[in-house]
């Protein structure tokens, strides 16, 4: 198999950058990982901020399981353009990780 496909396919079926890697383009690979790991990671750190922040006005545990659920829900209904903007950029991270590798010269 081409080693451009196996890369492509590493691209989209791992992660962001592993394709890059495998083709021995080391920085072009640790830029698409970074980008797609910090994004995710600060979207998933806001989000349990933003979670954090409302549980921790509650006393009892029982409270606390209970209202998870909807601290979650009460998260995305005040911020859910900011997540799906998030979600929106690391899937164009990811796919233009593949992209990149199909767009390079030689194989």
């Amino acid at each position: 198999m081409n080693k451009k496909i196996i890369a492509v396919l590493l691209a989209l079926l791992a992660y962001p950058g592993a394709g890059h890697f495998y083709l021995g383009l080391k920085k072009r690979g640790t830029f698409f990982a970074a980008a797609f790991s910090l994004v995710f990671l600060a979207l998933f750190f806001i989000l349990q901020r933003a979670v954090m922040n409302q549980i921790n006005t509650l006393t009892d545990l029982t409270q606390i399981m209970g209202s998870i659920h909807q601290s979650m829900k009460d998260t995305w209904e005040v911020d859910s353009s900011f997540y799906i903007s998030g979600f929106l950029l690391s899937l164009l991270i990811w796919i233009g990780s593949a992209v990149d590798i199909l767009r390079l010269k030689k194989s």
